[in-house]
């Protein structure tokens, strides 16, 4: 019997074709189960991602897409190791996400809510779906589930569910500005960007306006301010709340470059009255002169 020996470069050809037409088979089969899945037609889906992990057991996606394909077929048993399988090759949230589902619909609250919590820690996406996802009705009756919604929230809107986004809410309103018991303008103070900036609208009677940006930096756990006026002005002011009022320490430059140091300071007077003192230093700090005295009163 003839037997052709290969040499080789031409063993190590042969190989490479080889694996060129197995990816191309893989890579011609990726967008059947794609397809599949995008259709909806889970029975299918399912035995097409079973037979693209044959030939790459390592692709965590794979993995995850089958998981979702058992979870919404109901088999809820054999969703559990597939999204295992994604978590363990790639640490993401989507298939813990999974698990969540998946353990909620076998009843096993503990390991539910184990895995919901890892998924929003990882930084799920869209974690509102949680209060509308089906599979979990059986946790909604549950204390740990008003939790997890409380932690949905502070993902999906801080600034109007943590204590430091709201410390400067007592300026929020409409409000009449007087000085030495004179009207000198009105001010409307409104949150807006889902309460993550409070926005100052200033405008006195005499056409003399602004407007500033107020927020709280919770990398530097500092509260900033940016003001510009209609003479195209600017100030910039970082602070803290402390001792019952919002104290700002900034700067602003003068037309000929000179710095003005400046603190201003809010006290909450009352639900109704607030009071904002400007003080500035031309001389590096060496000496503060106010330069106004403000009292808002909440228009009624």
């Amino acid at each position: 019997m003839f037997r052709l020996k290969l040499c080789g470069p031409l063993r190590a050809a042969l190989l490479l074709v080889a694996i060129v037409g197995q990816a191309a088979a893989q890579g011609s089969a990726m967008p059947d189960a794609d397809a599949l899945f995008a259709a909806q037609k889970w029975a299918e889906a399912a035995r097409a991602y079973e037979a693209l992990i044959r030939t790459d057991p390592a692709n965590g996606r794979l993995w995850y897409r089958l998981g979702s394909s058992l979870l919404s077929l109901g088999e809820y048993a054999k969703a559990v190791p597939a999204f295992h399988k994604a978590v363990e090759i790639g640490q993401r949230p989507e298939p813990m996400y999974g698990l969540a589902a998946s353990y909620a619909r076998l009843n096993d609250k503990e390991q539910a809510f184990v895995w919901l919590n890892k998924a929003l820690a990882a930084h799920l996406s869209q974690p509102e779906m949680i209060e509308r996802d089906a599979n979990f009705v059986s946790l909604r009756d549950d204390p740990r589930f008003k939790e997890v919604l409380a932690a949905v929230a502070r993902l999906t809107n801080p600034c109007a569910s943590q204590m430091e986004y709201q410390q400067f809410d007592f300026w929020v309103g409409e409000w009449v500005v007087t000085s030495e018991g004179q009207t000198v303008a009105t001010s409307s103070i409104q949150r807006i960007v889902k309460s993550c900036i409070i926005f100052e609208n200033y405008q006195q009677a005499d056409g003399y306006l602004g407007k500033s940006f107020n927020f709280y930096d919770a990398h530097l756990h500092r509260w900033r301010q940016t003001w510009v006026d209609v003479r195209g002005f600017v100030s910039e002011f970082s602070g803290e709340f402390k001792d019952g009022a919002m104290r700002f320490e900034g700067e602003s430059h003068l037309a000929d470059g000179s710095k003005v140091l400046r603190h201003m300071t809010l006290f909450k007077l009352s639900p109704d009255r607030v009071r904002q003192l400007s003080e500035v230093s031309t001389d590096d700090g060496k000496t503060w002169r106010v330069n106004y005295d403000f009292i808002y009163t909440r228009k009624s």
